[in-house]
């Protein structure tokens, strides 16, 4: 009878269950008899598929049945770092109640794998989770790789403008680069623009890089002059590569003109010859035939 209880008493808490055994099988066999314990041993295995499979499955429960095991899995109790495939797990998920777990956890500078994290916790549409990210992208005491990740992660949607248009004076030039890229897609925006034109001759290559791409979104075939004057005379190939890329599927002769004659001056850059051919090759319209015409 003891054994029977005992037997019993580690079956509810999960104590016995070691998370790399348990299978598919197991978590979809649970389910339906509401056994979340074993669900929530799966978030810790070391398959990544079944860590999202699992995350799915508990979110079919009320997040205050799961939450305290969520975070525990979230993150490895001895590397620190985040388990992607809960992460993964979590797409989609918009109750608070829920995504405020990894919303917490994602603002601890002291956790590890934390860009992979962001950059899964950007398919998190829940509030809470909009809001950390927007704190790691301001908190400038934070890594600016982490912030830069966090700044791509929100600043594509509406509601984010204003506060990612406020961090364009970021002293960080990896932060301000992350901010301009994302002003690119706010096309609607006059107030971005005018950043982004702003942006074009900073001492940054990698902020000028991103307004060459960010200015084509903008200004489409009147941004031609402006990048091919920095296909040809940037110092940085990081910035020549940024205009001739955004070149690609030009309809317009005389970017394609401009392209050529990139085409024909000594290039040292490997990578920026091949963005050459490649915009060349993707002409469109009334630029495609000129395109490799002698």
């Amino acid at each position: 009878m003891i054994a029977l209880l005992v037997g019993a008493f580690f079956a509810c808490t999960g104590g016995d269950v070691n998370p790399n055994t348990i299978t598919k099988s197991d978590i979809q066999t649970a389910v339906p008899k509401k056994d979340i314990k074993t669900i929530c041993a799966a978030l810790k295995s070391g398959d990544e598929e079944l860590q999202q499979f699992a995350t799915e499955q508990l979110r079919i429960f009320e997040p205050e049945q799961t939450k305290d095991c969520l975070k525990e899995g979230l993150v490895d109790a001895e590397s620190k770092a985040f388990r992607i495939g809960v992460l993964e797990g979590l797409k989609g998920e918009k109750r608070n109640a829920l995504a405020r777990v990894a919303a917490e956890l994602i603002q601890d500078s002291s956790l590890k794998e934390r860009e992979a994290a962001i950059h899964h916790l950007g398919g998190v549409p829940a509030p809470a989770v909009n809001a950390a990210l927007l704190k790691v992208a301001e908190n400038s005491s934070d890594t600016p790789s982490v912030r830069a990740v966090a700044v791509r992660a929100i600043g594509g949607y509406t509601d984010n403008f204003d506060s990612v248009a406020a961090l364009f004076d970021d002293s960080n030039a990896e932060v301000k680069a992350a901010v301009v890229e994302m002003l690119g897609l706010h096309t609607t925006e006059k107030g971005a623009r005018r950043l982004i034109k702003e942006a074009l001759p900073h001492e940054d290559d990698r902020v000028r890089a991103a307004a060459m791409t960010s200015y084509r979104a903008h200004a489409k075939d009147r941004a031609e002059e402006t990048l091919c004057t920095a296909m040809m005379e940037d110092a940085s190939p990081v910035v020549r590569k940024a205009a001739i890329d955004a070149m690609q599927k030009t309809k317009s002769v005389s970017a394609v003109r401009c392209l050529r004659k990139r085409a024909m001056t000594l290039e040292e850059d490997r990578d920026v010859r091949a963005a050459i051919l490649k915009s060349l090759k993707l002409a469109e319209g009334n630029a495609e035939r000129p395109a490799f015409t002698a």
